[in-house]
């Protein structure tokens, strides 16, 4: 965020790849990992930590409801969609003080429930489209019988959908919170 290298007589801006060539050392992406970390404190610490904490009560909650009453992929896939909209309104504000970070913003802690409120249920929506297609395998897995190679596929199976999906949608909520555009 905010490299700018001149490049025989250009000036380029963070985007340019050639912009790039010189300043990308781990040192470099360090500093930049803890500028966007302190730059997205007061998200992380004001509304991320609880919501992570009231998104663990909600799952043990729900867990001990659940334990008899359906088949173990239901009732993961079923405490899935209830972190989706615990975990939301975190996801929306944390990424949107990244974005305005990125944009030369600086955001305090009064400032940390003032994000387009109008985006989250696009962000909600996308959130749970996303977790299902992610962790659709759950239900059909054999989780009781499964030992040895069954048991590897199933987890293999379960891994490539999720990393597939993560990797595919990780830029899905930025870009809901960003554009113009419905």
């Amino acid at each position: 965020c905010g490299l700018v290298d001149y490049h025989e007589g250009a000036r380029l801006k963070h985007g340019d790849p050639r912009a790039w060539e010189h300043h990308v050392t781990i040192g470099a992406m360090m500093v930049l990992a803890w500028r966007s970390w302190v730059a997205c404190r007061w998200p992380i610490v004001l509304v991320g930590v609880p919501s992570m904490i009231a998104d663990a009560g909600a799952y043990w909650l729900a867990f001990n409801l659940l334990e008899g009453g359906m088949p173990e992929g239901w009732r993961e896939i079923s405490l899935i969609w209830l972190s989706v909209p615990v975990r939301c309104i975190a996801f929306v504000s944390i990424t949107y003080a990244a974005v305005s970070h990125a944009q030369g913003q600086t955001r305090g802690a009064r400032d940390v429930l003032r994000f387009p409120w109008r985006r989250v249920p696009a962000a909600l929506a996308a959130g749970f489209i996303v977790q299902t297609a992610s962790y659709w395998p759950l239900p059909l897995l054999d989780w009781t019988d499964a030992i040895g190679a069954g048991l590897f596929l199933d987890y293999a199976i379960l891994t490539i959908n999720v990393l597939t999906f993560d990797v595919l949608f990780f830029v899905l909520l930025p870009v809901l919170l960003t554009e113009k555009q419905s």
